[in-house]
């Protein structure tokens, strides 16, 4: 693996791309600050990007699938350089709607680009590696928001907003001259039903006869609706696609429930605790994935940290405890830290590859459209019940998936009957 060009290329671009992101939003909450006035109306700009990944999502995976990804990666680099171009605009004149075209920009080219990074990730690395790159990704990615955050932070004291978004473009262009370098072996499905086809026609053809005129070429027409009979027949996929719910019930309203504990304890500094112990505890389990991740219990080992989680939640209902707060944050990054690497790779192994660009879209767009419900749902339980009724809900909400998964893996690896001796 560490001779794989291309697998260095990926977790440069990752890095490179994370740097230029944090900084990005780092800026963005800045300009905000300083035009807006409203924080309803702040929020409604800032998840501009996710809208635009819900209405291109179904697009995005059809075009990737029928496309050579290698493509798709290019032109949306070139897409995100080309939309930092609109915030300049927003500096120079005030104006937030030069902004939003900004956020609209941005948003549209990670629908194509992500899906599409995903899906070249199973084609530069063979099988039995996936487990350890995709850890690998997942670390270099937390690193990215780590240290993103603080190089975004220390750029807003000492440079201008026109210097941070300089940077911003800068990261993103040496992205694109990164995935320029990749080198993919690819065949688009449009290319690959043809060549099927083509031959085929040759081999029903007798010797010496010609196929006559190429029928003109055809693209994949079938959107997310073709991804239904495969994930009827990959249990393990929809099982872990739905297992997903569990931690994204934590990450929905992370900064809430930070922000809730910090006013529990009446102590500011449990905050920095809090994510310092996540983080921390997220690469460990990154590191710790290999040892877990084999085929034959990936899933036991999935259903182990969806416990887990439900368990970070049923601890933090005594919040008021700084030890046993710290710990659930813990807990949670640890189990995040193998459990997300498992499921990608499951994902890239047992979806087949001519789907990988609507699958992955479709994951995308289920990510955005619960975390955002997850942010709003944890604002209004804060509000109508209180912290500790709402971490007993979703701490109860976790152990029922997780149980309901567990029941049925232990009633389908039951030994069948031997069928009556025949007489």
């Amino acid at each position: 693996m560490w001779r794989n060009r291309n697998v260095w290329l990926i977790m440069a671009g990752e890095a490179v791309a994370g740097l230029g992101m944090w900084v990005g939003i780092i800026g963005n909450l800045e300009f905000l600050q300083h035009t807006v006035q409203s924080d309803t109306l702040k929020s409604l700009i800032i998840l501009c990007n996710t809208y635009v990944g819900l209405f291109l999502g179904p697009y995005a995976g059809r075009l990737i699938d029928a496309s050579r990804k290698k493509t798709i990666i290019n032109l949306s680099g070139l897409l995100r350089i080309v939309s930092v171009l609109f915030m300049f605009g927003a500096i120079a004149t005030g104006n937030v709607w030069w902004m939003v075209v900004y956020l609209l920009l941005l948003g549209t080219s990670a629908t194509f680009f992500f899906p599409a990074w995903q899906a070249i990730i199973p084609m530069v690395v063979p099988a039995k590696e996936l487990l350890q790159v995709n850890s690998l990704y997942m670390t270099v990615s937390t690193l990215t928001r780590v240290l993103g955050t603080a190089f975004g932070g220390l750029l807003l004291l000492y440079m201008s907003l026109n210097m941070m978004y300089l940077c911003t473009i800068i990261s993103y262009t040496v992205l694109f001259l990164i995935t320029l370098l990749l080198r993919l072996d690819e065949k688009p499905a449009a290319e690959a039903v043809e060549a099927d086809s083509a031959k085929a026609s040759a081999a029903s053809l007798p010797s010496g006869a010609t196929t006559g005129p190429k029928a003109p070429k055809q693209r994949p027409r079938g959107g997310f609706m073709e991804l239904w009979p495969m994930l009827k027949q990959s249990p393990n996929v929809l099982a872990a696609l739905l297992l997903t719910f569990v931690p994204a019930l934590f990450l929905g309203g992370f900064n809430l429930v930070i922000l809730k504990v910090s006013e529990i304890q009446a102590d500011t500094s449990i905050k920095a605790w809090l994510y310092t112990a996540e983080g921390l505890c997220f690469l460990l389990g990154s590191f710790l994935v290999k040892r877990f991740g084999s085929e034959r219990r990936r899933m036991a080992v999935l259903l182990g940290c969806t416990f887990i989680f439900a368990s970070a939640h049923a601890a933090l209902i005594l919040a008021s405890v700084k030890l046993l707060s710290v710990v659930a944050f813990g807990a949670f990054g640890l189990a995040a830290g193998i459990f997300f690497p498992i499921t990608t790779t499951l994902f890239q192994k047992e979806v087949a590859p001519e789907m990988h660009g609507r699958f992955f879209s479709l994951r995308g767009m289920l990510d955005r459209l619960l975390f955002q419900v997850v942010l709003v749902a944890t604002g209004i339980l804060l509000d109508a019940v209180g912290f500790q009724a709402m971490e007993t809900i979703l701490a109860v909400c976790s152990l029922s998936l997780a149980g309901y998964y567990t029941a049925k893996r232990l009633r389908g690896s039951k030994p069948a009957e031997r069928p009556a001796a025949e007489a």
